[in-house]
């Protein structure tokens, strides 16, 4: 049975929030991001008929989204640096994580995830800032479980070697001796 106008309207108002941050965590523009969200449902709109009653919507719709978002980052020319502080968080409470990163610290790991390939970037995100678990984020990016754990592991090198030289040429300048 498709799913009618009113329940789509329902979907709409309960998971635009979460389509939208999903995006906007992606593409790093709250424009652009608004405009991926209203591309996110008008493809579900379109693909209601085959939409499977027996699963949640809401993985669904964030599927959607994140293989549009994929399509769009692949597509551009340079990487824009998402301003992840602006982001409507789902929770306002800083997680422990947050609680210890000073805001320079913070700043350092946002640049970094900024400027991974998309495909890193977006498994980062999943995996990291809105915990997803392995499988889920294979289902949402079409890419197998080992693959996922594969390109977060490299990803992960990536921001260490990227940290590890910020953080290095920070604390040179607080090392070195006035002449």
């Amino acid at each position: 049975m498709p799913v009618s106008e009113a329940q789509f309207a329902e979907w709409v108002a309960q998971h635009y929030a979460a389509v939208y941050r999903r995006c906007y965590y992606l593409l790093g523009d709250a424009d652009e991001a608004d405009d991926a969200a209203q591309e996110t449902f008008l493809r579900a709109y379109r693909a209601r008929g085959r939409y499977d009653p027996t699963r949640a919507v809401r993985p669904w719709l964030l599927t959607i989204a994140t293989r549009y978002c994929l399509d769009r980052l692949r597509g551009r020319a340079r990487h824009r640096t998402a301003r992840w502080e602006d982001a409507p968080q789902a929770d306002p409470q800083p997680g422990p994580e947050g609680a210890l990163l000073t805001a320079e610290d913070a700043a350092a790991v946002r640049d970094a995830v900024a400027h991974l390939p998309p495909l890193e970037r977006t498994l980062v995100v999943l995996h990291y800032w809105e915990e997803l678990p392995y499988e889920a984020i294979a289902a949402q990016t079409g890419l197998s479980v080992a693959a996922v754990k594969s390109r977060l592991y490299r990803a992960r090198q990536r921001l260490a070697r990227q940290l590890a030289e910020t953080w290095f040429a920070r604390s040179d300048t607080f090392t070195e001796q006035p002449q």
